[in-house]
């Protein structure tokens, strides 16, 4: 039984890479069991293969039951139109947010995935590099396929239901797609609001740190 854990920031493509990792499993022919804060992680050991949660917090003790912790990061500003166009969060409470989050977890996971270096030579990489399991061209081609279908699906729920058995699988509704996936969305903001982020101590030193400008 290979236990695994999407954790951390929001509106990163967690939810992406909680699908990713589903898929790239399924492809090997594993049985899986996707869900969203499992809470009896040890219950159903001779009934899966693999168990893949997401959780955006969670303590270290929980988190070490884990083989594979894995951390999603993003534009942190693109991160926050994402939330704000979802949730009405203002960009800053978003931004914050974020930053605590990845500062929580950067040093408790196995890889950073960087939502803008998605590709298909990137999930090669992460699966033969994270997972140690090699994948034919072809299969990546499908996986990446199924994703994008997933994200533009009308046919899914609107918002979050656990009482639907697709949504508990995939946690992936309607309201997920806020942009088809665009990146460099900080440019779309007024000039003012960018600034008064930018002027922003810790969205500044936090966009430094991981390697991200607004130029």
């Amino acid at each position: 039984m290979l236990y695994i854990c999407i954790v951390g920031t929001h509106q990163t493509g967690s939810t992406r890479l909680f699908n990713l990792v589903r898929l790239i499993y399924e492809s090997k022919g594993n049985r899986i069991h996707s869900c969203w804060d499992y809470k009896g992680l040890y219950d159903n050991s001779n009934e899966y293969d693999v168990i893949i949660n997401k959780v955006h917090d969670t303590d270290y003790d929980n988190l070490s039951k884990y083989d594979i912790v894995l951390l999603p990061i993003r534009h942190l500003i693109d991160a926050a139109i994402s939330l704000n166009a979802r949730s009405k969060w203002p960009y800053l409470k978003s931004c914050m947010s974020n930053i605590n989050l990845y500062n929580k977890f950067e040093n408790k996971c196995n890889f950073i995935f960087r939502y803008e270096d998605y590709s298909h030579s990137y999930i090669q990489h992460f699966s033969s590099k994270i997972l140690n399991l090699k994948l034919t061209p072809s299969i990546v081609n499908e996986i990446m396929d199924n994703l994008e279908n997933m994200l533009k699906n009308k046919n899914i729920v609107k918002t979050s239901d656990y009482s639907c058995s697709e949504f508990s699988k995939t946690l992936l509704c309607r309201e997920h797609n806020t942009s088809n996936g665009a990146s460099n969305k900080y440019k779309q903001l007024p000039t003012n609001v960018l600034n008064e982020l930018l002027d922003n101590k810790e969205v500044s030193e936090f966009l430094k740190k991981t390697n991200y400008s607004c130029k």
